[in-house]
């Protein structure tokens, strides 16, 4: 049960058959007389630790917009050359509390790759990819514009992946406690 809770983004809170259950990862709560018992909220569920984090993220995202400034210049002219479409790329993910958003990426695919497949699982040596986009990904260039998602405040710069809503749908069936990593925001 808790596990079906967890995959729907659902707080739970057990009763206990015995009242001593204390250990670091147990929150035991006593509401109306009646013993219930949770897992402790995370360091980042308290707003003072979510202030620290979010002054890092701005500060660091924009440390990495000045020091990277000549790389994007130099991203953005290679997928132009490279193949016809925009420069950046946007794709739905989940992030914390499944909430969705458009996450920002330089194209490295040709335009319209996954028309004919849906979605799959990028691979090695994938014959969609540009040549500037075998480059970028191999050095993970293709993710510095994900600093615009941090400093709107939909990723973090440390954090789980977010995934595309399809995979998630999957995982959240065939993973045990997938969920869970929505509890915070997702990461670059």
């Amino acid at each position: 049960i808790m596990l079906v809770c967890e995959k729907h983004m659902i707080t739970f809170r057990l009763v206990p058959d015995i009242l001593g259950i204390m250990t670091s990862s147990v929150d035991l709560q006593n509401i109306a007389g009646m013993s219930l018992v949770g897992i402790k909220d995370p360091p980042l569920y308290y707003l003072s630790n979510r202030i620290i984090k979010r002054v890092m993220d701005i500060a660091g995202s924009l440390c990495a917009f000045v020091l990277l400034s000549p790389a994007f210049l130099v991203c953005a002219a290679l997928v132009k050359a490279s193949s016809r479409g925009t420069v950046f790329y946007t794709q739905e993910r989940v992030g914390e509390d499944g909430k969705r958003f458009m996450m920002y990426k330089f194209r490295t695919m040709h335009t319209d790759a996954e028309q004919k497949t849906g979605p799959v699982w990028a691979k090695k040596d994938d014959e969609r990819c540009t040549p500037a986009g075998v480059i970028f990904r191999r050095y993970n260039l293709d993710e510095l514009p994900q600093l615009f998602n941090v400093l709107k405040g939909e990723m973090s710069l440390v954090g789980p992946r977010p995934e595309r809503p399809y995979f998630v749908d999957q995982f959240k069936e065939d993973i045990p406690r997938y969920m869970a990593r929505h509890k915070i925001k997702s990461g670059m």
